[in-house]
């Protein structure tokens, strides 16, 4: 039961809907208005306000705040908040036997009173005492505080404490799985966990050290808010019971209390219920709701008392009109206009259903849905719809439910600067933070305040539990194994990823073409601007920046020939025959004209195609990039290979088979004597010795290599063909007049030239590696020798002498 409370008290924390000034009246259909304890009544509309935009042109107001402030117990507004506070030592109105004070009308002042029950206001009782304990401990350590500081202080504790027991508590009770106890953790604390954060903070990022304390929040383009579609999931009033079992805390019993009393639920609402919580007490109300479980999230078991309620407007005073709230609750949906159950599916790229059978095995729910709803189930409710869904092992709510749950779960904490920026002890204090730290459940609250009543009555690992059930068996989920899912998925939100477990949805050509142009107008790397950027957002809605990131890698690496290992295979056997333009990381295997000879010839790619994006600077070809490496890094002797290529991955995009690639570059550019290899460094080579070697044909430099080192892959002159522009016609004519057949065993003896290419150059630069290794240990042993003799020399002469 209180889990169920918690609920109302979250929701009544963050949303409500203004009303309009005028009722409507709902008629129950003569067919089955014998089965409604209400056959018509009378309730105010949500007021519909213009938005100005052409998509949405109507919208609902938010009456309370959908920030984690603690406003169900503070308050919404000046008055509000004004009513609450003692003025003293900052602490709240409390009254003597623990419970919240009430006004002359019987009503409790508290934050939030609107439909009000014996168990909602226990708990705001329960954290109007933990405001107090902590506006008692602030006064100890910082007795300069005054009554204001003491209060905002005490409020941005008691909230945080609030967000971080709905987080890693009760979410967790909710869906009881180890993977969601464990991905929950992380938001808060991230994949190095709580001991890591503790002592460096959140310097590694929302993966590695949670959500709460980032640098800055982040809102993914739109402003946040709470959406009517989270609204729609959190209708869970069939959690709610029929009646309350209050229990004898006085029993003998060692682990459940006797039963002493069972109370209509309609006796434990409004005033009425606040004069029987009176005389029940805190701490047995609490044991009580501890030991009773919450009700199904199914079809067929709403509250009858709700069906027949006296709601309270926003000043906790009854309306004159019964409700009922199973009828309302389908009717604020449609007027809303929430989409409808397939729909809404569609909309968070799930699949709909087609038949009543995708949605339960229930029989009887199925022919229920048929009598109401016929053979078209684009018309069912979503409310209707999530309740008759089937159940994942162990979440007491459905999957549609769960989507809206995981991406509001996070954006919560990562989208409010006192969560991320303000999460400091400028903020909070150093102290204030300490006490939040050590807040793991809503069980340390309650131990905190009734001690004796937690270590008698509460078994449980949570007090969301049943009190008298087990507690939870230790999680070995492997955390290291949930963070490289999160990054797998490359999505920001660590919930999204892992445990919804939905594959990437295909590019549309919009998305591609948004993309592009968002690049061009902002520049790669860009990608949280071009998201934020109206042009682009209503068609880049669904995706993330790391998806833009990861988008245009792939668009560029395909874009510039790098598709697939065969694609650059084939390439490399073609390359020579290319058209020279701006295309990057570029091969030539082949000869070249004196104009271009320093230069890769690049690989064909389309017009109009991105260029591989870089978020600090554009690409160049390979070459270049080698020269500007060496150039850059100005290491004496020159730079390693392994040097040269962690700079170029560093400063651009680089296709998969990179090293392969520069490692050919760099032999091929020491061939033709643009660069110098020596002790397996690479320097440049001077303006004279490129001119040199300019001077002789490629087909004689490399020769005269050969001759000049063992290690240099033997290069024969009637391996090389250049084919002339004529030959290349006509080649091309051949192959337009060959039949399919023909052109599909040309194509794979080209590929198998090709392979047979790479291997061949494969092989000859592992035996040129081998031979440098040789010749290097050979130069090592013969300078270590010479160390010897010199020593040997020394010591002589001065015996000698």
């Amino acid at each position: 039961m209180i889990a169920c409370s918690w609920l109302q008290f979250m929701i009544h924390d963050w949303i409500d809907h203004m009303e309009d000034t005028q009722q409507v009246e709902m008629v129950a259909p003569v067919e089955v208005a014998h089965q409604c304890p209400l056959k018509s009544f009378k309730f105010y509309r949500s007021k519909q306000i213009p938005t100005g935009s052409l998509q949405t042109k109507t919208g609902c107001l938010n009456s309370r705040t959908p920030w984690w402030d603690g406003s169900v117990i503070y308050g919404n507004n000046e008055a509000g908040l004004g009513k609450v506070r003692s003025y003293n030592d900052g602490k709240l109105k409390i009254s003597s036997d623990g419970l919240l004070e009430h006004d002359e009308k019987g009503i409790p002042i508290s934050g939030d009173v609107r439909n009000y029950w014996a168990g909602f206001s226990l708990l705001q009782a329960l954290f109007v005492r933990e405001h107090n304990a902590i506006c008692d401990m602030l006064k100890e350590h910082y007795p300069e505080f005054d009554d204001e500081k003491l209060y905002q202080h005490a409020r941005l504790v008691t909230s945080a404490i609030i967000a971080k027991i709905h987080t890693i508590d009760w979410t967790v009770e909710l869906l009881k799985t180890d993977t969601l106890l464990a991905a929950m953790r992380l938001n808060w604390y991230g994949m190095l966990g709580k001991k890591v954060k503790n002592l460096f903070g959140n310097i590694f990022g929302p993966e590695l050290s949670g959500l709460v304390g980032l640098k800055e929040p982040q809102d993914h383009g739109v402003p946040y808010s709470l959406t009517e579609e989270f609204v729609s999931v959190y209708r869970m009033h069939t959690t709610l019971p029929d009646t309350i079992l209050i229990r004898d805390i006085e029993s003998k019993h060692k682990t459940t209390p006797q039963i002493q009393q069972e109370v209509n639920m309609m006796h434990m609402i409004g005033k009425e219920g606040e004069k029987r919580l009176s005389k029940i007490g805190m701490e047995k109300m609490l044991v009580s709701m501890g030991h009773q479980a919450c009700g199904a999230v199914t079809l067929r078991n709403y509250p009858l008392w709700m069906r027949n309620l006296v709601a309270h407007d926003i000043h906790g005073e009854d309306r004159a009109d019964p409700v009922d709230m199973a009828s309302m609750e389908i009717y604020r949906d449609r007027e809303r206009k929430v989409p409808r159950y397939n729909e809404f599916r569609r909309n968070m790229l799930m699949i709909p259903i087609s038949k009543w059978e995708d949605l339960t095995d229930d029989q009887e729910i199925v022919e229920a849905l048929n009598q109401v709803y016929g053979d078209d189930v684009e018309k069912l409710d979503l409310l209707v719809g999530i309740h008759a869904e089937k159940k994942i092992k162990g979440f007491a709510i459905c999957e549609t439910a769960f989507f809206i749950f995981v991406l509001i779960a996070s954006r919560r904490l990562e989208a409010d600067r006192f969560f991320t920026s303000n999460f400091n002890s400028q903020t909070y204090t150093k102290k204030g933070l300490e006490w939040i730290n050590k807040i793991e459940s809503l069980k340390d609250i309650i131990d905190r305040h009734f001690p004796e009543m937690t270590k008698t009555w509460m078994r449980c690992s949570s007090a969301f539990s049943v009190w008298d059930s087990d507690p939870n068996a230790p999680n070995y989920i492997m955390v290291m194994h949930i963070s490289y899912c999160m990054f797998m998925g490359g999505r920001t939100s660590l919930f999204s990823v892992f445990l919804m477990g939905a594959p990437k949805q295909k590019w549309t050509s919009e998305e591609e073409a948004a993309l592009k142009a968002g690049v061009v107008k902002h520049g790669a790397g860009k990608w949280r601007t071009i998201l934020k950027d109206p042009e682009f957002s209503s068609v880049l809605y669904l995706r993330s920046n790391v998806d833009l990131k990861d988008k245009w890698r792939n668009m560029s690496v395909m874009a510039n020939g790098w598709g697939s290992r065969e694609k650059a295979r084939l390439a490399l056997k073609r390359v020579q025959h290319a058209s020279k333009d701006d295309s990057p990381l570029a091969l030539t295997t082949g000869d070249q004209s004196d104009e271009d000879s320093g230069d890769a010839r690049p690989l064909p790619s389309s017009s109009g195609s991105p260029q591989i994006g870089s978020s600090k600077r554009s690409m160049i070809r390979l070459d270049n990039l080698i020269m500007e490496a060496i150039n850059n890094l100005k290491e004496p002797g020159g730079s390693n290979k392994t040097t040269i290529g962690t700079y170029i991955e560093e400063q651009y995009w680089a296709p998969p088979n990179f090293k392969r690639l520069l490692s050919m570059k760099l032999k091929f550019l020491t061939q033709i004597g643009k660069l110098v290899k020596t002790k397996r460094k690479y320097r440049i080579a001077s303006a004279n010795a490129i001119t040199e070697n300019k001077k002789m044909p490629t087909v004689l430099r490399l020769e005269g290599k050969q001759k000049g080192s063992s290690s240099a892959p033997r290069v024969d002159k009637d391996e090389i063909s250049v084919p002339t522009k004529s030959q290349i016609d006509l080649e091309l004519q051949k192959m337009r007049s060959m039949t399919s057949q023909e052109a599909a065993a040309a194509a794979a003896q080209a590929v198998a030239e090709a392979e047979a290419a790479i291997a061949e150059a494969e092989e000859a630069a592992r035996e040129a590696e081998a031979a440098e290794a040789d010749a290097e240990a050979a130069q090592a042993f013969a300078e270590a020798a010479m160390k010897t003799l010199k020593g040997r020399t020394t010591q002589r002469l001065v015996k000698q002498h």
